[in-house]
């Protein structure tokens, strides 16, 4: 069989999983979790900034909205 003609046997299942609820929740979780993990790196960054700029733990907590132990966590990461 030629590359077109099991690809023309496969495209039709392939086009209706796309379009089913399972495709599409699977889909918006993993956007989710994308911009999830984008905040938060832009959470890490923020922190280390000020930490470098000589902020406290808990003005860094207040203004990030992370926990002091996650503080300390990113601390440890980026600055040990």
């Amino acid at each position: 069989m030629s590359y077109e003609e099991i690809r023309a046997m496969i495209e039709p299942t392939v086009a209706g999983f796309e379009q089913s609820r399972f495709y599409q929740d699977i889909l918006e979780k993993g956007i989710e979790r994308g911009i999830e993990q984008g905040s938060y790196r832009e959470k890490e960054q923020t922190t280390v900034g000020l930490a470098r700029a000589g902020m406290t733990k808990e003005f860094i907590a207040n203004i990030t909205k992370l926990s002091l132990e996650e503080i300390e966590q990113i601390l440890r990461k980026h600055l040990s």
